[in-house]
């Protein structure tokens, strides 16, 4: 583990509107605009090109969920704080939910993963599964017992890493797409300190990860297997 520019300051601003109480998931959809294949070979590698750029402005008029959206966007709650997002799943969605993303699963569908900010023990990851029209399926937990699951980040393999934003925090790889069969594990590897968020390299194989604190850094892990 090697700390980068340990006399960088960090800025007191950044994520403060997303640590506010979240109460609920949104999921916007609009179709494919949001992703453009192209051929290239190097743009394969990184699973193609954004094209959030081109989606155009947002309205001024607020939807019924109260989102000022894009043409063509609409809004739906996913998921509210302590109620079961679906009827056939007993999972109660967590308090605080914080980083996030999303994984492909084999039927075209996909999986959200969120962290829980909850401290003292109280966080975890949860998971909404969707099928290939959008339609939820299923609703579960990756792990619990951790503490203020803040950011984290996909990586190449298609795991969750949940990064503890405590002063003994480590990181945590989840399996979504292999739930029931591999449970979460503690990579120590990754540092004992106020984790932010962890970005895998795909070239190079580093991961990168940050630190909030007011004088937090920038490290690297270099793994001597990939």
């Amino acid at each position: 583990m090697r700390k980068l520019n340990p006399d960088l300051p960090a800025d007191p601003r950044r994520r403060q509107i997303l640590k506010q109480s979240c109460a609920s998931v949104i999921a916007l959809t609009a179709g494919p605009i949001l992703s453009a294949c192209h051929d290239s070979d190097d743009l394969s590698k990184m699973g193609g090109l954004s094209n959030i750029g081109n989606i155009g402005p947002l309205s001024t008029t607020p939807d019924a969920n109260g989102f000022l959206l894009p043409e063509g966007f609409t809004s739906r709650v996913l998921a509210i704080t302590d109620e079961q997002p679906i009827a056939t799943s007993s999972y109660a969605w967590h308090d605080l939910p914080d980083g996030g993303a999303t994984f492909v699963t084999s039927n075209g569908g996909w999986i959200y993963v969120s962290n829980s900010e909850v401290d003292f023990g109280g966080g975890g990851v949860g998971a909404l599964e969707f099928d290939a029209d959008g339609e939820m399926i299923d609703a579960f937990q990756l792990i619990s017992g951790t503490s203020k699951n803040c950011a984290g980040g996909p990586t190449p393999w298609d795991t969750w890493l949940t990064c503890e934003e405590v002063p003994t925090g480590t990181v945590w790889e989840t399996y979504p797409l292999e739930r029931g069969m591999r449970p979460a594990e503690q990579r120590a590897a990754l540092g004992v300190f106020q984790h932010e968020a962890a970005a895998v390299d795909p070239a190079t194989s580093i991961v990168y990860l940050t630190e909030d604190q007011p004088d937090g850094c920038l490290y690297r892990f270099i793994p001597d297997n990939y």
